[in-house]
């Protein structure tokens, strides 16, 4: 099973592929426990800021796509984080594959079928922390079709604002599914199974 720690990254760090990462600086779990909320709040997205990145196998190459976010409904307890709860919906439709060919493949009926299926989903169902990881258990949906998927969870705060600041965060889940599992099958002489999900949403606390 996959896990994610969480680290202090500096906010000029590069995160891999996710160079929008660049400008965010971490928030560590722990400093959140030490600081009581409540109650688990909720936090809206910020849909113009979010994004999705995708890597996918086109023969030996490794190329990365873009998913815009359509809908988040996020609620964070970060005293008791498997209280929280995460729902992120992707448009389709709107997929980039890197170039115009398989951005065509990409949309079409041999792969997302985004005519028929506009939206890609992910619904939390568990969040569990240990003091260093965050995993998130939970089902993703894919041409109507819902598998179960383990999805890494990291917590940042954004640029520019205090380190107590939890009004104004950014979260990253990452996972990865096998495309075959959802009926995604076509090009398969071309395209390898493997596609990763790095998503990326910006949300500010609901007062």
């Amino acid at each position: 099973m996959t896990r994610c720690a969480l680290v202090l990254i500096p906010a000029s760090a590069r995160l891999g592929a996710m160079r929008i990462l660049s400008s965010i600086s971490v928030v560590i779990f722990v400093f959140f426990a030490s600081n009581a909320i409540a109650a688990p709040q909720i936090y809206a997205l910020d849909a113009n800021r979010s994004d999705v990145v995708f890597t996918w196998r086109f023969g030996e190459e490794f190329i990365n796509g873009r998913i815009p976010v359509d809908a988040a409904n996020v609620v964070l307890d970060l005293d008791a984080i498997n209280r929280s709860d995460v729902r992120v919906a992707l448009d389709a439709r709107a997929a980039q594959a890197g170039f115009l060919f398989a951005t065509q493949a990409l949309r079409g009926p041999h792969v997302f079928d985004a005519e028929s299926f506009p939206q890609i989903t992910f619904q939390s169902e568990n969040f569990r922390f240990d003091g260093n990881a965050v995993e998130v258990d939970g089902a993703v949906t894919i041409r109507g079709v819902t598998r179960p998927m383990v999805m890494q969870a990291t917590l940042y705060r954004q640029q520019g604002t205090e380190p107590s600041d939890r009004d104004h965060l950014a979260i990253q889940l990452v996972g990865a599914v096998n495309r075959h599992d959802f009926g995604a099958s076509g090009f398969a002489n071309q395209v390898g199974p493997e596609v990763e999900f790095r998503i990326l949403a910006y949300i500010d606390r609901v007062p």
